[in-house]
């Protein structure tokens, strides 16, 4: 493609970073808050404290290099790894549901708002758990970190507070293209990241069996439905199909994170990546494959899929 200043000019003017393609709102609205805990379950737990010690490393080593970083201890304290790991766990999600639909409406999730006002520490507040000085420190280190010759890993969006309207907002971090390229090879990024409900719980509160149908509002727009009647003919399989899904194991391979948000729908708010059953995405292991084994290796018991490809 050919360099366009006047494009590249619009593309600016837009709110898009012209180098990177990677487009984040001025809408301080478009975020989420800092998550209070770290949810999930023991894989994902274990991946995101790994990552976090990874994390840590890196931003260790470059603390001397960086005047503004502060000067981080060899080894984290405990309070300093819950602040990297909650940091990740909610860059993470926002990184893999860029864009949800709620109430029928999208809603872009490109910022994580945190707190830096020490009186959200305080007791009964918000983030009484999470230690003010240490996560200071971890988001300071991470505002100030790149891989040399890159650029920062997040784009820091300072808080205000407008006297007139006596209204403010918190300070907003959002993932680069690295950090989230970064943040899929730990297998941090993938479709299915609820938070506060599991299948079991959709199942018994959405019904087994549902319809699309048109919406009356808007008849561009489509609603699910509880089948009001029961399953008859063919359609007897079909809850035999939801339980066999719930336990299928599958595993997809993503090379970059373009390859995720370029399988994700925009439009409906969710990745077309997402199949049911236990998903794992990750990249593809560096040792050799046996002939047949695909990308996914050795370890998954039902199913080998690429599902970049289909």
């Amino acid at each position: 493609m050919s360099h366009n200043p006047d494009h590249e000019q619009l593309v600016a003017l837009s709110g898009a970073d012209p180098e990177t393609r990677f487009w984040h709102s001025a809408n301080p609205d478009n975020s989420v808050p800092l998550f209070q805990e770290i949810q999930g379950d023991v894989p994902y737990k274990t991946s995101l404290r790994k990552a976090a010690y990874d994390l840590y490393g890196l931003l260790q080593k470059n603390s001397p290099a960086v005047a503004e970083s502060p000067a981080l201890p060899r080894k984290p304290t405990d309070d300093l790894l819950i602040s990297v790991m909650l940091l990740l766990h909610s860059l993470s999600y926002i990184a893999s549901h860029p864009r949800i639909l709620r109430d029928g409406k999208t809603f872009d999730q490109q910022y994580v708002a945190i707190p830096l006002n020490k009186n959200d520490f305080r007791p009964s507040q918000k983030y009484q758990d999470l230690a003010y000085s240490p996560f200071r420190k971890a988001v300071s280190a991470l505002k100030h970190f790149a891989l040399e010759g890159g650029r920062p890993w997040i784009e820091y969006v300072p808080g205000f507070f407008d006297q007139q309207t006596k209204q403010g907002r918190r300070t907003r971090i959002a993932p680069s293209k690295d950090l989230c390229n970064w943040m899929l090879q730990q297998g941090l990024i993938f479709p299915r990241r609820t938070i506060s409900t599991t299948p079991s719980d959709l199942t018994e509160k959405h019904g087994v069996l549902q319809v699309s149908v048109p919406d009356p509002a808007d008849p561009d727009k489509k609603i699910k439905l509880l089948l009001d009647r029961p399953a008859v003919g063919d359609e007897l399989v079909l809850p035999l199909l939801n339980k066999w899904l719930a336990k299928l194991d599958v595993a997809c391979t993503l090379s970059d994170y373009d390859t995720y948000t370029a399988h994700y729908d925009y439009n409906h708010g969710h990745s077309r990546l997402f199949l049911g059953g236990k998903e794992h995405f990750r990249p593809c292991s560096r040792r050799k494959m046996a002939v047949g084994e695909g990308c996914m290796g050795a370890g998954y018991r039902t199913s080998q899929a690429n599902c970049a490809s289909t």
